[in-house]
């Protein structure tokens, strides 16, 4: 990836980040003091001060006191701060010039960029991986031998963690294109994982995706979209 590109999508990452503190920043202006501390509690702790400052001081310390509640990035103030930005008006449209920008360069490059956000702003994270995951919904398209050629050469914790974000027709793809009972351990090997952080999720996936890629590249599988030949 050019470094001139590569500079630009982390600056369209920033930019993104700016609108979505910006559209929580102006909600929480106005907020009900239980949903205001939830969205408070995401908020970069610069702006969170500064919208705290907006407030008397006696709602200031209701504030503090309830804040001091939430559990930083749990998933009730993250699910309520998604909410409150697609309702501000933050949807994929917000999206059109990152998509521009990654849409030729290597997956597994652009998905490194999007990780340096995640412990910043979880939600924009799992929006910018979301973007490029239908690139490892695509392999439910590859025939058999190609999706054996791919599992020969991956782990089987690697696969487990790529798995489990998949679609269920990546997943059945790759069940039915192994012994039977490969497929068990690797489902129980799934389930023992528990919950998974989307970075690792999305690595692992990247990984899958670089063999694809060398594979395309070496002409041992053919890759396509409408016609048109991936990663070549």
């Amino acid at each position: 990836m050019e470094e001139k590109i590569r500079l630009q999508i982390l600056e369209e990452i920033e930019e993104l980040n700016r609108a979505q503190q910006k559209m929580l920043m102006d909600f929480a202006m106005e907020g009900y003091l239980d949903q205001l501390a939830m969205i408070l509690s995401y908020m970069e702790q610069k702006k969170s001060s500064q919208c705290m400052k907006a407030y008397p001081r006696e709602i200031q310390e209701k504030l503090a006191e309830k804040i001091s509640s939430c559990k930083p990035r749990d998933g009730k103030s993250l699910l309520y701060a998604a909410r409150i930005l697609g309702d501000s008006g933050f949807s994929d449209a917000s999206f059109g010039r990152y998509r521009e920008l990654v849409k030729n360069q290597p997956l597994n490059e652009v998905e490194i960029l999007n990780f340096t956000i995640e412990e910043k702003n979880p939600i924009l994270c799992a929006s910018l991986c979301n973007i490029n995951k239908y690139y490892f919904d695509e392999i439910q398209n590859l025939d058999d031998r190609a999706i054996q050629k791919i599992l020969r050469e991956v782990e089987t914790l690697e696969l487990a963690m790529a798995l489990k974000d998949a679609t269920d027709e990546v997943q059945d793809k790759i069940f039915r294109n192994m012994s039977e009972r490969a497929a068990t351990m690797l489902k129980e090997d799934m389930e023992f994982m528990g919950p998974v952080r989307l970075s690792d999720v999305a690595e692992a996936q990247s990984g899958i995706l670089s063999i694809l890629e060398r594979l395309v590249s070496a002409g041992e599988i053919v890759y396509s979209r409408n016609g048109e030949r991936l990663f070549v």
